[in-house]
């Protein structure tokens, strides 16, 4: 009989310590669910972006002359970025910074009277790879 207290009380202490382990997991879980939350998903912007930069790219290649071509597609970058814009300085402060340093430029340069082409191709080689690292970034995972 001594024995089987032994070994009932060895199961009783293996259950709660059992018990409170899951306890643990279960507020991780929330957490993360939390976390993710907060975190916007910003693929539908990018994707935008990115579809503007690939336009004013090709205007570039076909149209350089055309100076209200290029106007018109940093026009449209400009409102595709304005769209994610607050959610990317709130979300990703630092990402922020970094893309709006080539981002900016590219924009007022595109837009003067007198766009200087090379000036918008160098910007725009280096915005496209900061889009890109940061929608790499943001990707939501499955």
């Amino acid at each position: 009989m001594k024995k089987f207290n032994y070994v009932l009380a060895i199961v009783v202490a293996m259950v709660m310590v059992a018990g409170c382990n899951f306890t643990n997991n279960t507020n991780s879980s929330k957490e993360v669910m939390e976390t993710s939350k907060k975190i916007p998903d910003l693929t539908n912007g990018i994707d935008k972006v990115q579809t503007s930069l690939e336009d004013l790219s090709t205007t570039l290649e076909n149209s350089s002359d055309r100076t209200n071509k290029i106007q018109e597609a940093g026009e449209q970058l400009e409102e595709n970025w304005d769209t994610i814009e607050k959610q990317v300085e709130e979300a990703f402060p630092e990402d922020y910074n970094h893309i709006e340093e080539s981002l900016y430029p590219l924009i007022h340069e595109a837009k003067k009277a007198q766009p200087d082409v090379q000036k918008i191709k160098t910007l725009l080689a280096d915005t496209k790879k900061k889009i890109k690292a940061f929608k790499e970034k943001t990707k939501p995972s499955i």
